[in-house]
């Protein structure tokens, strides 16, 4: 934590080419004026566009004076009481809405399971299944999940039922079974033996089988699903069958719903053979006779199958291996990654790109706003590859990015080095920070959530530093608590337990998140609002 602030880089990777409890969480303001905290990682991360009409770029190191007068609000969203069992199910089913406002979790009540939507306990039902990210639809004005009570289940929409009849339980388990997009509810049904997808109350066709994988569009107007007819795959569009496959696998809509994109399979669909399945059935009971939640089990999947990505319509070339379907945010341009034989390329606008990787991360192709820029991550070796606009730059390992500002002029990645990680902006190295083994207890939480004010000219993200010992009435089952703020041009805010969500800026000079802090009595969010006076 202590170690000095890496020395500055340039390079042109990073160029443009062209139940609420106030006692806790009260709703004061508090004004932040130390300049440093000696336990917190810091570091900045201001951005200012570099166009005459702004002001010249700002030594991401140095802390600002507007963020020495930051004003922070805190309004209350509820509290997960104390209790082994009740903090496990609360923490591990926790959802932050989209705009990050609303928080909701699940926790048991007198043998059953109630939902809590900011601070306020819905209706108890036999078993409640929160739909992860699905759980609030894309506007956050809208919240939902599953329910089950006796042999009925219902899809909950701000706290009005719908019974969804002939329910297939046998996804229950597959929490893309269900969607809600803004109003609209499918889900998988059984009838007779035949299984089909209900959609806003009407009964689509009936198929021999539906995977959990249906996807309305981002405006709520489109959906598409594939479903198994004998030894083909269907893809369903809006309630018709456009083409059949051997199998289907990833489907991607544009943002404005008017495009999309799906990976098509030739030949015999990926499966595990018994062997495989065997060893996985062994090896996951005796994890728990041992009480070991580390299950080791790595499944061997035979696939023998070609695929190849269908846009509007049109087929591309085959490839071993398809992922990552991405539409640039105007949905002009679409790329995706794609293997041949060992080595894999990423497909920009139907082009391979030059570069050749051993392997590839979860860290998606991302475009800047207007499409004209592109950045994409591969691995060679032990070593990660950030590529933006064509040029390279080597890491150990890429916590987050490369991301783009709203003006696509500036560029953050957030690389790891050893036993610390830093923001490099624009070529620009911040602090070192630790990076150590992160807090598995909030998934819903991003790496280090880098955001851009909507100018371009800053940025704020949230830094955790290394974990300090409490007992185990603070934490539960660990004794290692972590320790968060929000870095604002080079200065830190209050510190939080954790901050499961991101962060999202309202203007240039205001941003709001969600925090956590623990304490005796439970576990205590709160939406926290900073600003500018």
């Amino acid at each position: 934590m202590n170690s000095p602030a890496g020395t500055t880089q340039s390079s042109s990777l990073l160029k443009p080419s062209d139940g609420r409890h106030p006692e806790t969480c009260m709703h004061t303001e508090i004004h932040w004026f130390s300049a440093t905290r000696a336990t917190l990682l810091s570091s900045a991360v201001t951005i200012l566009a570099t166009s005459c009409a702004t002001p010249p770029p700002v030594d991401p190191i140095q802390p600002s004076a507007s963020a020495l007068a930051r004003v922070v609000s805190e309004t209350p969203l509820g509290r997960i009481e104390r209790g082994y069992n009740l903090e496990m199910m609360a923490i591990g089913s926790l959802c932050v809405s989209p705009d990050s406002r609303h928080v909701m979790w699940v926790q048991p009540e007198h043998g059953k399971q109630v939902a809590v939507v900011d601070g306020r306990k819905q209706t108890r039902y036999d078993w409640i299944d929160v739909p992860g990210r699905q759980s609030f639809s894309p506007d956050s004005q809208h919240w939902t999940y599953l329910a089950k009570q006796g042999d009925k289940v219902f899809a909950v929409v701000d706290g009005k039922e719908t019974e969804l009849p002939y329910y297939d339980q046998s996804l229950w388990a597959r929490r893309l079974a269900q969607r809600v997009s803004g109003e609209h509810i499918a889900y998988a049904a059984k009838k007779d033996g035949k299984r089909y997808w209900v959609v806003d109350g009407q009964a689509q066709k009936t198929y021999d089988e539906v995977s959990g994988y249906f996807l309305f569009s981002p405006d709520g107007r489109h959906f598409i699903y594939p479903a198994r007819q004998g030894k083909k795959d269907t893809l369903v569009r809006d309630g018709q069958e456009i083409g059949t496959y051997d199998f289907v696998e990833e489907i991607a809509f544009s943002e404005d719903g008017k495009r999309s994109a799906f990976v098509a399979g030739k030949g015999e669909r990926p499966k595990e053979p018994w062997y495989s399945i065997a060893m996985g059935v062994l090896e996951t009971g005796a994890a728990l006779v041992a009480l070991d939640p580390n299950i080791r089990h790595k499944p061997i999947i035979v696939d023998k199958g070609k695929r190849h990505v269908v846009l509007d319509g049109q087929e591309g070339p085959p490839y071993d291996s398809i992922t990552s379907l991405t539409f640039s945010s105007e949905g002009r341009r679409f790329a995706y990654k794609a293997r041949r034989g060992r080595e894999w390329v990423v497909v920009i606008d139907s082009r391979e790109e030059p570069r050749v990787f051993n392997y590839v991360t979860r860290q998606p192709i991302r475009f800047s706003p207007d499409g004209k820029r592109v950045a994409y991550v591969g691995g060679r070796g032990n070593e990660l590859v950030a590529v933006v606009d064509g040029s390279e730059m080597v890491f150990e390992d890429i916590v987050e990015g490369p991301i783009f500002s709203p003006d696509g002029q500036h560029v953050a990645i957030v690389p790891i080095e050893g036993h610390v990680y830093y923001v490099l902006l624009d070529g620009k190295r911040g602090k070192n920070y630790y990076a150590g083994v992160r807090h598995l207890l909030w998934p819903a939480a991003k790496p280090v959530s880098v955001v851009f004010s909507p100018n371009s000219q800053h940025s704020v993200y949230w830094a955790e530093d290394k974990p300090s010992f409490v007992g185990p009435s603070v934490v539960p089952t660990s004794a290692l608590k972590p320790v968060v703020s929000v870095v604002w041009d080079a200065i830190e805010g209050k510190i939080w337990d954790q901050i499961p969500g991101r962060i999202v800026f309202d203007s240039d000079d205001r941003f709001h998140y969600v925090a956590a802090k623990a304490g005796r009595e439970g576990i205590d969010l709160c939406l926290v609002e900073e600003r500018v006076p």
